[in-house]
């Protein structure tokens, strides 16, 4: 006896293509390469032959950054791949998403500079006052 035919209602949808917080987490690395870096979004957008609404749109983690675009981007900004993906599959927590957010702004990367210029003892000064005036508790050296 021959089978019947069954009817398909619909497709299959094949697996969602959207980003990761894996995706989100590189793009933030981005972002704060390329400030250290001293380059705007329009600087490596052009390096890399994207506009600058794409640069954005990696570092905000809404578009995927492709492997092949991923290594043009560590060459543009002299850093490693490594840098990008370092630790990327651990498990974050509210901190460190926090940390990492405030790691991709231009006052991270400001205090940093400035940081490293200073000797140690000055940097343990510059700690206490920034402790004291966000009303941290904190050790005095």
């Amino acid at each position: 006896m021959p089978r019947a035919k069954t009817k398909t209602i619909g497709k299959k949808k094949p697996a969602s293509r959207g980003t990761t917080s894996i995706d989100h987490v590189i793009g933030e690395r981005i972002r704060a390469t390329r400030l250290h870096a001293g380059l705007s979004q329009e600087e490596l957008g052009d390096a890399l032959g994207v506009s600058f609404q794409q640069v954005q749109k990696y570092e905000k983690g809404t578009n995927r950054v492709a492997p092949s675009r991923l290594i043009e981007i560590a060459r543009r900004l002299n850093v490693s791949m490594d840098l990008f993906f370092d630790k990327t599959d651990v498990k974050r927590t509210p901190e460190k998403i926090a940390l990492d957010k405030f790691m991709a702004t231009r006052e991270a990367v400001q205090i940093i500079d400035v940081m490293m210029r200073l000797p140690q003892e000055r940097q343990q000064t510059v700690i206490n006052v920034a402790r004291s005036l966000a009303g941290a508790p904190g050790r005095s050296t």
